[in-house]
Parts: structure tokens; sequence; C-alpha cells
């Protein structure tokens, strides 16, 4: 598989606790821009079937203990999960995850850019979201990918925090400028550093945590 079709496989992702299923209508109520993140959501989160004939992988002495691999005609979808050796509530995880995604890089070398492009609130869902940057190495090449993530309450204690891929439409023209600035400034200064390895942009992403 070349590298452009290993990007355009990796199409989905999902991160938290396996086998919790919601019913349809509290899972469709969030949308995404991309369509397939919908059908993401709805199938994985309420078909307790969905990971069926998946690749599983244990970490037993990891903070995360499984990663689950599915392929299909549509792409790729990885599921990780694991409590990390702590206890923390819903709400809090979630505000983490929206609001701190930026701390990464302390503890993930491979990743060498998390920084913050904009926030506002989204006018598809009205919604507060987040945008973020992420350069990561990922051993062949480096994934740029600017990440939108939304945090959704599903009303009963527990929390979705979408994630999709930003596209020029779903920002105002001078911050999308800004935004490409950032990006090709971070690109430009990682392979500044003689790497061999190219930079590819990532050319579809959703998921959840």
């Amino acid at each position: 598989m070349r590298r452009r079709q290993l990007l355009q496989a990796l199409g989905a992702l999902s991160v938290g606790p396996y086998g919790r299923s919601i019913c349809a209508k509290e899972s469709y109520v969030f949308r995404f821009h991309d369509p397939r993140g919908d059908q993401l959501l709805r199938e994985s989160l309420d078909s307790m079937t969905f990971w069926n004939g998946s690749a599983v992988t244990r970490y037993p002495t990891y903070p995360y203990d499984l990663i689950r691999i599915k392929e299909d005609s549509a792409g790729i979808v990885t599921h990780i999960s694991g409590t990390g050796n702590a206890q923390f509530t819903p709400r809090l995880v979630a505000e983490g995850i929206f609001k701190y995604q930026d701390l990464i890089p302390k503890y993930m070398s491979r990743l060498k850019v998390g920084e913050y492009l904009g926030n506002g609130v989204d006018p598809l869902h009205g919604l507060a979201y987040t945008d973020m940057f992420f350069l990561a190495d990922i051993k062949i090449f480096y994934m740029s990918v600017p990440l939108r993530t939304v945090q959704y309450a599903l009303g009963d204690g527990r929390y979705v925090c979408a994630i999709e891929l930003v596209q020029e439409s779903m920002v105002a023209s001078d911050s999308w400028s800004q935004y490409t600035e950032f990006m090709r400034n971070a690109e430009s200064n990682l392979q500044g550093d003689w790497t061999i390895f190219p930079v590819v942009p990532m050319e579809y992403l959703v998921g959840y945590y």
C-alpha cells in the first residue's frame, strides 16, 4: 500500500471505553460536517457487533489496554481503549480533550507539533469548537492534520468529543489563511532540520473520544 493510499484509508477512529452503547436517537443528534462522521458515530456506538472481526492487540503493561483495527471498503477504523491507571469523571476527561490537547507533545515525543489554531461556535450545530494542528512522526513519514474538536454532552453524564478534518469551508477566509500559514511554517521548520521523510497532509479523518 502506498503512502497516499494509507492516508486515504485511515479515515476514522474512536478512542474510549469499549462495549457501551447508546441508542440511535442519541448518537444521531450530533452532526459532522463530513456525513461519514455521523455514520461512524451511529454504527460504532449503537451496534454491539460493529467491532466483530476486527484485529485486536492487547497491551497489559501500558496505560491503554487494547487497540482494535477494522478495515472495510470505506477505510480503516481504529479504536483505542484504556484507563491510564487512573480514575477521572467523564466531564473532566471531556474538558481535558477539548481544552488541553496542546499538552500532548510533552508526553508523546513523536508528536512534533500540537498547537491550537482557533476556536469559536460552529454554525452547523451551534456548539463550541477548538481547531488544532497536529504534525506527527509515524516513522515512514510525517502526518500533517488540522482537526476540529467539539464537546457534546449526551445528557446522562457521558460526553462525546467529536473530531474531524478542518476544511476551508468550515472557517472564515482570513482564519483559513492564518491556519495554512501556520501549518506550512511548521512543516517547513521540520523539514529544515534535514529530515529525509516527507510531510504528508491527511486527506480524510472523522472520529470521536
